[in-house]
């Protein structure tokens, strides 16, 4: 077996082979190293960068997830107190217009007792004043019937005599 490799490595072509292979080595060495020299630092920081942004997009997703699950709760939360401020602000109208309607209803009784006490005042004015009248008017008739009686029945002495009477009876007064 050996020997079959010898002859094999003898052969020209297989030369030719390996030089080709080792030229090829070398060249992809020294392609590494120029790399390494020159572009590797430059390559592994583009690489940890590219790490860097992918790893602060996935933090900053867990935080606007995190921030929107707090939203989401907060959200719930306002959603059940709605319903209870819209109780509150139902009950809050209803009393409002049951305490209006009182005040209305108030003010109502007021106007109708002040109605109702001017209407007495003036009934009771225009009592008195139909009874001044009456009066004057049963004063007036009384005068004239009583002119009437006393023409007729008096003469003229009884009439000086009632006139000087009645002058004293003021006179005194």
């Amino acid at each position: 077996m050996l020997q079959s490799l010898l002859t094999t490595l003898s052969d020209p072509k297989v030369h030719e082979a390996i030089a080709q292979i080792v030229t090829q080595i070398i060249a992809f060495l020294v392609f590494v190293w120029i790399l390494k020299k020159f572009a590797w630092g430059r390559l592994l920081q583009l690489l940890d960068e590219r790490k860097e942004k992918i790893s602060s997009e996935f933090d900053r997703i867990k935080a606007l997830e995190e921030k929107f699950i707090a939203l989401e709760h907060d959200y719930n939360e306002k959603l059940k107190n709605i319903d209870v401020e819209a109780r509150r602000i139902i009950q809050d109208a209803i009393a409002d217009g049951r305490r209006m309607a009182q005040q209305i209803a108030d003010k109502a009784r007021q106007d109708a007792r002040q109605i109702t006490d001017k209407a007495q005042q003036n009934i009771e004015m225009e009592v008195t004043k139909a009874r001044l009248q009456l009066k004057q008017d049963i004063i007036k008739m009384t005068l004239l019937a009583t002119e009437k009686i006393i023409k007729e029945r008096l003469d003229e002495a009884k009439h000086r005599q009632l006139i000087s009477s009645f002058i004293d009876t003021i006179e005194k007064n």
